[in-house]
């Protein structure tokens, strides 16, 4: 279970970078870009990663789930 939450976290801390990443290229000189083609460019670019992330996330769980024999899940 250690392991699960150490790769967890990992993938949120990627995340959280990435978001940040984005942050500061929306802002290079502390104002926000206004340029919708560049926004939407950025935007995409994040989505994109995040989702490589959230499917990491999701495969983690499922080898966790197969780990776990069902009536241990089911708390029985």
């Amino acid at each position: 279970m250690e392991e699960l939450s150490n790769r967890l976290y990992s993938a949120c801390d990627r995340m959280h970078d990435e978001v940040t990443k984005f942050y500061e290229a929306v802002h290079p000189d502390g104002k926000p870009i206004e340029n919708e083609e560049q926004l939407s460019e950025l935007s995409a670019e994040l989505k994109y990663y995040m989702r490589l992330e959230l499917d990491y996330i999701k495969e983690l769980i499922k080898e966790q789930d197969a780990d776990i024999p069902l009536l241990h899940r089911l708390d029985v």
